[in-house]
Order: C-alpha cells, then structure tokens, then sequence
C-alpha cells in the first residue's frame, strides 16, 4: 500500500511541475497602458509618428474616464485618459525631470530601419530626450523620445 501512495504522489507531482511550466511557456505580453492628458491628441500622436490604428474606443463621463485601444500587428498601445490624474509636476514640490517615480519608467521598441525613423522624428517634431547613443556590446544604435505627456519610448536598433 505504502508503494501505491508513493507512486501516486510522485505522478501528481510530475504533473504540477509540468503544468507549471506549460503556464509559464503560454505567457504572452498583450500590451502596455499609458495615462495621458488629452486621449484625441495622443491617438493623433501615435498614429501619425508610430503608425499605430485606433481599433476601439471607450468613454465614460461619470467616472471622467477615455480609453483608446491602438495597435500595431500584435502590438498594442492603451491609452487612458482619467480626469482625475495628474501630473508629476503639479504633484510633486520642486519636482525635477531628473527624478524617477516608481512605475513604467520607458516603453522599449525594435527597428529595422533606424534612419528612417530618426529622419521621422525629426521631420514631425518629435522630442528627443538626448542624443543617439550606440551600445558598446552590440554596436546597435538607441534613442529615447517624448511622447506628447512626456512618457519614455526608446527605439534600438535592430540588425536581424
């Protein structure tokens, strides 16, 4: 009898382990949301600078709340607009663009073409918050831009 626990034991944790890691392997980013001032401007922004599609739209004016769902193949962006938010400069005292708030701190993505999009940014005004740099491990080139609310998007370079 002793045996038939222990070989039942042993099946049941077998298949927990595997289980766990069939749930780890089906683990899938879906998207990033961003809190923006003025959710008409950011769609314009994103679609205009990125080439994302507004796909669906949400407002609800008693809880002053506006999502736009945008994509981009399997990417996709959330804006949300809260009339309740606010900025880090009004709620911070003395608040510098050097402090770093807990939370998303940069949205990463890869490009093929890098002059292309750096000529982009360029010809639509976008801002820079610094300069090109080129990574010394890979020889990729990186830069990080503003959107409209000021958010982090770094674009890399990609060779494959």
């Amino acid at each position: 009898m002793r045996k038939l626990w222990l070989f039942i034991a042993g099946l049941l944790l077998f298949n927990f382990s595997c289980a766990q890691v069939d749930v780890e392997q089906n683990l899938q980013f879906q998207f990033v949301s961003l809190i923006v001032k003025d959710v008409s401007s950011s769609v314009e922004w994103y679609s205009e600078v990125m080439g994302f599609s507004l796909e669906k739209e949400f407002v609800n004016e008693e809880r002053g709340l506006k999502i736009a769902n945008l994509f981009k193949g399997e990417h996709a962006i959330e804006l949300i607009e809260i009339s309740s938010s606010v900025s880090p400069e009004d709620a911070i005292p003395n608040f510098s663009k050097k402090l770093r708030i807990h939370g998303i701190f940069k949205v990463g993505f890869g490009v093929k073409d890098f002059d292309t999009w750096i000529a982009k940014f360029h010809e639509r005004s976008v801002e820079f918050q610094g300069e090109v740099v080129q990574d010394p491990v890979s020889g990729n080139r990186m830069v990080v831009v503003l959107d409209p609310d000021g958010n982090r998007l770094q674009f890399f370079e990609r060779t494959d």
